[in-house]
């Protein structure tokens, strides 16, 4: 897929969610105060600062599009990582606050008042199963389909929020058989689940922000098609780093003696079909070439 069409992708999901959660969000935040439910309270704000997350991960998509310049040799792939790092602060907040107000609530009866009625409760938490679940099985598609990180975290926060509503739903099943404190606690529950998906998205952000490696399993797989090209006597280095769901090498290699300039040249060459050819999500390559002599040849 082009690089174009890769962040038009993303674009278009994230407009889609960006949307469908602000019609969400309004609806599960009036219910939960004519409904009194803590549980759907906190569902809501969760659905709500998915809007300023799909604001985020639109700006980043625009910017990781933008081609290589002179400030950025590299291009623009890193504006994923970093906006995967603020959507995942955001929600690190929003999951403390609720904690802090949930167990408030709790320990010192700081509830919302009125009643809790559980039929309009159970028809606006199965709505939002539903749509959740669609954008996410959508979101994770597209996310596969380009190798995208960010969607990828933005499916993810699709799901959560889908099993946030089930949780709703079970706390209004529970409250209505006399469990006392149900909401509440199913509302402790989405904020604790919030708050793990936050601590995720920002970890494996970091990693990329500190050039984490591929896995030891693609790391060999790598070397191994590296060696097996013809000439080449070993690969003294191999390094990788992930960057937005994409792959950069730099490898050294050690070449026969008395090989021409040329021929070394068709060698590298052939080492980075041989690496293309793994259908890894690589897209940069670096290979510097350690013999004792190299001669040039004649004919150049």
């Amino acid at each position: 897929m082009l690089k174009a069409d890769r962040f038009d992708v993303i674009k278009r999901a994230t407009l889609l969610c960006a949307s469908m959660n602000f019609l969400l969000g309004v609806i599960q935040l009036a219910a939960g105060f004519i409904f009194s439910s803590w549980a759907l309270f906190a569902d809501s704000l969760h659905t709500l600062t998915d809007i300023g997350c799909d604001l985020v991960i639109y700006i980043a998509a625009c910017y990781s599009a933008e081609p290589p310049d002179k400030e950025h040799p590299y291009g623009h792939y890193r504006m994923e990582t970093l906006a995967s790092m603020l959507m995942g602060a955001v929600l690190l907040v929003i999951a403390s606050i609720l904690i802090w107000e949930v167990a408030a609530s709790l320990f010192f009866d700081t509830s919302i008042t009125g009643p809790i009625i559980g039929k309009g409760l159970v028809a606006v938490a199965c709505y939002s199963v539903i749509q959740n679940e669609l954008l996410y099985q959508y979101c994770y598609y597209r996310a596969k389909q380009i190798d995208s990180d960010l969607l990828k975290a933005t499916a993810l926060h699709q799901r959560l929020d889908a099993f946030s509503s089930i949780i709703v739903l079970v706390g209004v099943v529970f409250h209505e058989f006399g469990v006392e404190h149900a909401d509440m606690i199913a509302a402790l529950i989405i904020a604790l689940m919030i708050f793990k998906m936050s601590y995720k998205i920002i970890r494996d952000a970091a990693n990329e922000l500190i050039d984490l490696s591929v896995s030891q399993e693609t790391y060999d797989l790598i070397l191994n098609a590296v060696e097996n090209v013809s000439e080449v006597r070993c690969c003294n280095q191999l390094r990788s780093r992930q960057v937005a769901g994409s792959i950069r090498l730099d490898l050294m290699l050690t070449l026969n003696r008395d090989i021409t300039l040329v021929h070394a040249c068709e060698i590298k060459e052939a080492t980075r079909k041989a690496i293309n050819n793994l259908k890894l999500p690589v897209i940069d390559i670096v290979i510097d070439v350690s013999c004792e002599e190299i001669k040039s040849d004649p004919a150049s």
